[in-house]
């Protein structure tokens, strides 16, 4: 299909009309070809999708004529590369999304005419190395190149996008990462390298002071440096699971931790005090380990955890006292271990609440020590007997929901200059 004007199937935002305020929907059809008069009728066009067709390349003629164009998705095409200058001069474009091509070559000077970019989205292609031209993008805060094919991330590389805040490289077939590739980034707060499966050292984060969030998820890590909580001492969530660890990582200055997923590895002792310090915990996920026993101070300084999960290890006893420090818990996971015996002291403010496909837990505690439980998925059916004079005969009706529409002076376009901005979601998954 040859398309050389615009359709008339426009949405219209405001009334009355003004151009400014037109977003331009053609997804999803089988356009291979815009020539420059294709978008002459839409000169303010803000927003443009041509995600989901035929195109070999950057339209780049259909383009030159929209110099306010802020949004472009341009993903689900067959572009195989980006030549010098492959964009016009777009001065105001923030947001460019080119998943799912067939980009394996970016010419350095590729995107120098997208002076204001801060989005740039090149998951599901076929580079192998993160693409030099992304160091000419001044103010480029969010870069996801998941689901290619990188497996070496070289040094001072990344140093060279200042603003850089987001960076996702996950489902790429790593197996080394240059010892600086991910240091002196310092306004970085969130790294995602999952399913690296071949990558066995953890990163060099020196100097990435503002890091939040790190996942390193099926991964091969077996150690974690204990000056990790040190040199990111904002670090709020860190997921490690299915990786090749053996005990508790020393993460005792982390007291910004709100979420440590260190499931399905191999770590087999809670002793000692492991999670010192981390008095902002709020979830703690352990399950699928060779934990097998819980002691008195196994939680110590987690006073505001509210969801644990220890499900699938191998845990034959409970201290009494194990759950006292953690008070606040709302959600325990036990299921499938060995225990014979469940303390609940600490356990009162528990809503939910599993110990299934456990032989040896005959005896459960009584209602009255779950005095807030809401769910309960347990061991042996007789188990509930107790608690079924609990549920209501009469459940109070389900809450009705109401959807209201805003009228467009309640918008705030601000949001299209704001850093770090999901434009379209359901894209960018």
């Amino acid at each position: 299909m040859f398309t050389s004007t615009v359709p008339e199937n426009y949405t219209k935002m405001s009334t009355p009309f003004d151009p400014a305020e037109w977003v331009r929907h053609l997804g999803n059809n089988e356009i291979w070809k815009l020539d420059g008069t294709t978008f002459q009728q839409v000169p303010a066009l803000r927003s443009l999708r041509l995600d989901g067709n035929r195109l070999r390349g950057v339209p780049s003629e259909a383009l030159t004529g929209l110099p306010h164009l802020e949004v472009l998705n341009i993903g689900n095409n067959l572009i195989a590369n980006l030549p010098v200058a492959a964009f016009p001069p777009l001065d105001k474009l923030v947001v460019l999304l080119m998943k799912r091509n067939q980009i394996s070559e970016i010419a350095e000077e590729a995107f120098a005419n997208l002076t204001s970019l801060k989005v740039l989205e090149l998951d599901d292609n076929f580079l192998t190395q993160i693409p030099t031209a992304v160091t000419k993008l001044a103010k480029l805060q969010e870069l996801s190149i998941s689901g290619n094919r990188i497996k070496y991330i070289r040094g001072g590389l990344l140093q060279k996008t200042p603003a850089l805040a987001l960076l996702e490289l996950k489902g790429n077939p790593l197996t080394g990462v240059d010892a600086h590739a991910f240091s002196f980034l310092p306004r970085l707060r969130k790294l995602i390298l999952s399913e690296a499966r071949e990558l066995s050292t953890f990163p060099n984060l020196n100097g990435t002071t503002a890091l939040e969030i790190l996942r390193l998820d099926r991964a091969g890590i077996s150690s974690v440096p204990s000056s990790l909580c040190t040199t990111c001492p904002r670090l709020k969530s860190l997921d490690l699971k299915s990786n090749k660890l053996k005990t508790i990582p020393d993460l005792n200055n982390c007291r910004e931790m709100r979420v440590l997923d260190l499931a399905s590895n191999h770590i087999r002792s809670l002793e000692n005090r492991p999670f010192r310090g981390m008095y902002q915990m709020h979830d703690l996920l352990l399950a699928h380990n060779e934990i097998q026993y819980i002691p008195q101070d196994a939680f110590h300084n987690l006073s505001r955890l509210q969801v644990l999960n220890l499900e699938d290890n191998q845990i034959s006893f409970i201290h009494p006292d194990a759950f006292l420090p953690i008070s606040k818990i709302e959600d325990l996971n036990l299921g499938q271990n060995v225990f014979p015996h469940l303390p609940s002291a600490g356990l009162e403010r528990l809503l939910h609440l599993k110990t299934f496909n456990n032989p040896n837990l005959r005896e459960f505690p009584p209602p009255e020590e779950f005095p807030r439980i809401q769910t309960l998925v347990l061991a042996y059916a007789y188990h509930c007997c107790a608690f079924l004079p609990l549920i209501p005969s009469n459940p109070p009706p389900k809450a009705k929901d109401f959807i209201v529409f805003p009228d467009i002076e309640d918008i705030d376009m601000n949001m299209w200059n704001s850093s770090l901005s999901d434009y379209w979601p359901s894209q960018r998954k």
